[in-house]
């Protein structure tokens, strides 16, 4: 080998040299990254056997790499289930997996996967994904949480605030659920798809104020559903920023707070409400006072009652406004008993005084508060003024009523005695020849019957009969005529004064004369000496809390003034009691038939009177309203048609009363008439009688009933029935005894008219031919 050849061994021997140096540092640059990688890396022979692992899979068992070294892979890792040989033949999916290992520090979750390298050899990868599938499970677990929320939760993204304004790009089930648009209805728009006519503009700048400034923000807002529906919607809008700060999206977590708002606006209502029947509740006066007995609290109520108004009232002793001097160290001593105690005495009357110092009674309950300012008392005062009126007016009906019921029970058999007298009476007069004796005592106790029917109308006006027919009446015409009539060739002087747009009333026009007649003869009387009796009319409308006795509505109100010698105070609230008088040669029955026809024709009548200053009455009667129609009035010659125009025989009236001696008469009157008849005692017998005709063919042209039967079925029931049957039956009315509600409301208990006892033929002439018709003059 020469010089050169040697010199060229020398430098490959360097250059073998350097290359196994840097070899070397290759090696433990990768041993280095090897180690330090942060995932596990096993490196296997061909058997399957471990040549090296790393420290991240020696970190795991807490072994060294010594002893982990020629260990087979699948005895190490058994819960893999890698079996070797390894073949290509076998996926890549069947040798990667997840691995959950029970280490030092707890269980941690390897994804892992098994690579060939070449020649056989292999190396196997894990990779620590613990906390990835932590934050995975912390994610579906609020992703789960957020889907059951009974919240809506919107995520959009940051911007734009103008116009359309944040996509979103998130929504929960419950957005569905409450406003009927889907996820991919809701998904790209923008949560202004809610917003609708309604929408408060205020709210909804103010929260894109709080956006712009990149501020949580919270509101309640009127929202829409898809199909138009409105409810309100509570707002928190938070904004979230990646790890870098910077804003990436707006959490909008909205909650149906409809119901709330709808509770809210009735509690607030109810206290509008509530606070303003406290500051104004009619006829309730409510104050408050402190120790030192200065009024605290005054609403409207007592205003009215004492005359003071808030103003005047508060800061001023409680003694100082509701007493005189002598009163006051009584009620001032009573209201130091009760803070001293802190106890109040029980509700009870009071009479205490008004502003003008006029005495006042109230009804006071009082109750202890505990306020910041210290102890106070409040009063609840009713005004019992307008309630002892009403029980004045009670008690004075309630007398007259208590004998009403007697008179009324006398008028009742009265008339069925009368009805038997005088109907038999022009039965017989059909047969007494025209200017006999005969004939002429006949007439004689025709006129006797005539005014004793009319004494027992008047006892039935004043009991609890004496209906009234009322009709639509003219007041001027009606009041000037009874006053002159009164008044005329008298010295008193006779002053009328009636508006020209005075409404016309509903009453009976007689029954008014009565009583207008009556007035102006007591005050004739109370005027001996000359005077003058004025008489005044005004329209009024009576509320529902007003003190007069009377249902809501409009009225008539006839002001009758004299200038007498007045009434005792001590006999102002007899004067309508029945025989009480103070003339000796008075009955004491005008005054309280007034007040009974009154009141029967559903008006109210009051006086007010001093001694020496005269006497004024106050009546009140109804006006006539759009629906009140006149009754049907036929003329007196009108002549009921007898005959049935198909065969030619005479119409069947069926009679029902229990008098025998009223039924015959009847039966007698109709067929003197020209009716065929057939008697019923009850209502029983009666509707027995009805159906056996129908049904054979041969029905009653009217059915005559009488209200009461002793013991039996009366008129009322017996009609129910009739009804029932035959919805077309035409019944009249008719009793001795006019039971006010029934008589007059005939027609809703299906009668077509009504008769009073005692009648004549003329009454059931005129009756039968508003019922079946008028006789025609063919007929005649």
């Amino acid at each position: 080998m020469g010089w050169t050849d040697t010199n060229d061994l020398e430098c490959e021997l360097d250059v073998l040299r350097d290359e196994n140096a840097r070899l070397r540092l290759n090696i433990e640059r990768w041993r280095t990254i090897f180690d330090g990688y942060d995932n596990g890396v096993v490196i296997l022979d061909e058997q399957g056997h471990i040549e090296r692992a790393n420290r991240f899979v020696c970190d795991i068992f807490g072994l060294p790499a010594t002893e982990l070294t020629g260990k087979r892979f699948d005895v190490v890792f058994p819960e893999l289930g890698v079996g070797f040989p390894v073949t290509e033949a076998i996926p890549l999916e069947q040798r990667s997996g997840l691995w959950r290992h029970a280490g030092p520090e707890g269980e941690r979750c390897f994804a892992y996967s098994l690579h060939r390298i070449g020649n056989g050899a292999h190396y196997c990868r894990f990779h620590d994904i613990t906390d990835r599938i932590r934050q995975n499970e912390r994610l579906r677990l609020l992703e789960k949480a957020i889907e059951q929320s009974r919240d809506v939760v919107i995520i959009t993204q940051a911007e734009p605030f103008g116009s359309p304004g944040p996509q979103i790009v998130y929504v929960n089930s419950q957005f569905t659920r409450q406003t009927g648009y889907t996820v991919e209805e809701a998904i790209g728009n923008t949560p202004r798809m809610l917003q609708g006519p309604k929408s408060d503009r205020t709210a909804l700048d103010g929260v894109r104020r709080a956006l712009e400034a990149w501020e949580p923000v919270e509101a309640e807002v009127l929202n829409y559903r898809k199909d138009g529906t409105e409810f309100w919607a509570q707002l928190n809008i938070a904004p979230v920023a990646d790890e870098t700060g910077h804003f990436t999206h707006w959490v909008s977590v909205q909650r149906d707070i409809t119901e709330r708002r709808r509770f809210q606006t009735m509690i607030e209502e109810n206290e509008r409400r509530y606070r303003g029947l406290f500051e104004q509740l009619p006829q309730f006066g409510i104050l408050g006072f402190n120790e030192r007995h200065e009024v605290t609290f005054w609403n409207d109520s007592c205003e009215k009652i004492y005359g003071y108004s808030r103003d005047q009232a508060l800061g001023r002793r409680i003694e100082d406004l509701m007493c005189n001097n002598e009163e006051k160290p009584e009620m001032a001593g009573l209201l130091n008993k009760w803070f001293q105690e802190n106890m109040v005495d029980p509700p009870s009357e009071m009479v205490v005084r008004r502003c003008d110092g006029s005495p006042v009674t109230v009804y006071s309950s009082h109750s202890f508060h505990n306020t910041p300012r210290g102890p106070e008392v409040y009063c609840l005062d009713f005004d019992m003024t307008d309630l002892k009126q009403r029980e004045e007016e009670r008690l004075k009906i309630s007398r007259l009523e208590s004998l009403g019921v007697l008179a009324g029970g006398i008028a009742h058999d009265f008339n069925n005695l009368l009805m038997a007298i005088c109907g038999n009476v022009e039965l017989m007069k059909r047969h007494a020849p025209d200017g006999s004796s005969l004939r002429e005592k006949l007439n004689r106790i025709e006129k006797a019957g005539q005014r004793a029917s009319r004494l027992a109308r008047e006892l039935l006006t004043f009991a609890k009969g004496g209906e009234p027919r009322r009709t639509r009446v003219g007041l001027p015409e009606l009041v000037e005529d009874s006053m002159t009539f009164v008044l005329h060739g008298s010295n008193i002087a006779n002053e009328i004064s009636l508006p020209k747009n005075l409404w016309e009333v509903l009453v009976d026009e007689g029954q008014i004369t009565q009583a207008l007649q009556n007035l102006a003869v007591n005050a004739r009387e109370a005027m001996s000496a000359g005077g003058t009796l004025s008489v005044r009319a005004e329209n009024i409308r009576v509320g529902e809390s007003s003190p007069i006795p009377l249902e809501a509505g409009d009225y008539v109100r006839v002001t009758v003034r004299d200038t007498g010698c007045g009434i005792p105070p001590e006999y102002l609230d007899r004067v309508f009691d029945p025989y009480f008088t103070t003339k000796e040669s008075g009955s004491g029955l005008g005054l309280a038939v007034t007040f009974s026809v009154i009141r029967r024709n559903g008006g109210h009548i009051s006086v007010q009177s001093e001694p020496g200053a005269g006497t004024t009455f106050f009546i009140y009667l109804p006006a006539r309203g759009e629906g009140d129609e006149d009754p049907l009035e036929l003329p007196p010659t009108a002549r009921p048609k007898t005959l049935d125009e198909a065969t030619g025989r005479p119409l069947r009236i069926l009679v029902m009363d229990d008098e025998t001696a009223i039924l015959e008469m009847a039966c007698e009157m109709l067929e003197g008439l020209g009716f065929a008849t057939e008697r019923a005692t009850n209502g029983e017998d009666a509707l027995v009688h009805y159906i056996r005709g129908w049904v054979m063919g041969y029905p009653f042209a009217a059915v005559i009933l009488d209200l009461t039967v002793v013991g039996g079925m009366g008129g009322v029931e017996a009609m129910t029935k009739l009804r029932a049957f035959d919805p077309f039956v035409k019944a009249i009315m008719c009793s001795g005894y006019a039971e006010g509600d029934v008589l007059q409301r005939f027609a809703d208990f299906g009668f077509a008219a009504r008769l009073n006892k005692p009648y004549l033929f003329e009454d059931l002439e005129i009756t039968l031919a508003q019922v079946i018709g008028v006789e025609t003059e063919s007929g005649d």
